[in-house]
C-alpha cells in the first residue's frame, strides 16, 4: 500500500521527524530509508535498541500510529500514485484476484482506502502488522496466495521497498 498505492513517505517521514524529535533521538536519511517497507514493530525495535529508547515497544507503536493515523484524518482524501487505479480497474475487469497485503495495521489500511475513495478492487487485504516476519521476508505474500488459493509462483508481488 506505503509506496505502491500512495505516496506516504513523506507523511511517515513529518510524523516520525515530530516523534523522534520528542523523544529526543536523531536519526540519519540512510537508518531512516532502512525502515521503509517494514513493520512499524520492526522500525520501533531497532530504534529502541540503537538509540537506547527508554519506552517500551508497544507504547511506541501506539504513539507512531495515534501520529499517523491524526494526521491522515485530517487530509480531506488522498490521491493515489498515477496509474494505480486504472491498473486495478484493468485488473478486476479481467478477473486478477488482486490483493493488498501491507505490513500497516488494519487501521492505517482502512483508513487509507476510505480516503482514497476506492471501490471494491480488492478481493483480499492482508495487514502484516501481526506477523511473526516482516518484509522482505516473504511471510505476508505467502500467506496472501494462502488466502486466495494460489501458488506463490502464479503470483505477482508489486513492492517498492528494497
Amino acid at each position: 500500500m506505503d509506496g505502491v498505492i500512495i505516496d506516504s513517505e513523506p507523511i511517515h517521514h513529518r510524523t516520525l521527524s515530530e516523534l523522534f524529535f520528542e523523544l529526543g533521538i536523531q536519526i540519519s536519511s540512510q537508518e531512516f530509508n532502512s525502515f521503509i517497507g517494514s513493520s512499524t514493530r520492526n522500525m520501533w525495535e531497532s530504534l529502541k535498541l540503537n538509540h537506547s529508547l527508554k519506552r517500551n515497544i508497544k507504547d511506541l507503536i501506539q504513539l507512531d500510529e495515534t501520529r499517523y493515523l491524526d494526521f491522515l484524518t485530517k487530509i480531506e482524501k488522498l490521491k493515489p500514485i498515477e496509474g494505480v487505479e486504472k491498473w486495478l480497474k484493468y485488473a478486476r475487469e479481467n478477473g486478477f484476484k488482486v490483493v493488498l497485503a501491507s505490513s500497516a495495521s488494519q487501521k492505517n489500511i482502512d483508513l487509507v482506502l476510505s480516503k482514497l475513495d476506492f471501490p471494491d478492487y480488492f478481493d483480499l487485504i492482508v495487514s502484516g502488522a501481526e506477523l511473526e516476519n516482516s518484509k522482505p521476508h516473504p511471510e505476508i505474500f505467502l500467506r496472501a496466495a494462502l488466502k486466495i488459493d494460489s501458488l506463490p509462483e502464479d503470483c505477482l508481488v508489486i513492492e517498492d521497498a528494497e
